[in-house]
């Protein structure tokens, strides 16, 4: 039996061989487009999966930033009063000696005489 191959117009004698390999063929590429639409649909899978994964840390994220917020405002506000202090306490001072001049020389002199006594 005399078959011709294709893309070819010459007769061989493997006529059904040649069928047998075109028929594995065709089944070797049905193979080949399952696994690849398989592969597709696991790629699709971690995609989604890795998005949620990224809006889950997103949310975590925001959960902290949200939750420390308050922590921020206390530290601030204790920090601006911390620097007033000494600001306020050198304007009380400055009051202070403005008002009672004669006090504040007399608690100058008595401060230098106890710092004086405890530098010897």
């Amino acid at each position: 039996m005399e078959v011709s191959t294709p893309g070819t117009n010459s007769p061989t004698k493997f006529g059904p061989i040649n069928g047998r390999l075109g028929d594995a063929a065709s089944s070797a590429h049905g193979a080949v487009d399952k696994v690849a639409a398989a592969a597709g649909a696991v790629v699709e899978t971690f995609n989604t999966a890795i998005g949620h994964a990224a809006v889950s840390g997103h949310q975590a994220v925001n959960k902290v930033e949200e939750s420390v917020k308050p922590a921020e405002r206390w530290v601030s506000e204790k920090a601006d009063a911390l620097l007033a202090a000494p600001k306020s306490a050198v304007a009380d001072a400055r009051q202070y000696i403005a008002t009672h001049p004669w006090q504040s020389v007399g608690v100058a002199l008595f401060a230098g005489i106890l710092l004086g006594r405890r530098t010897r």
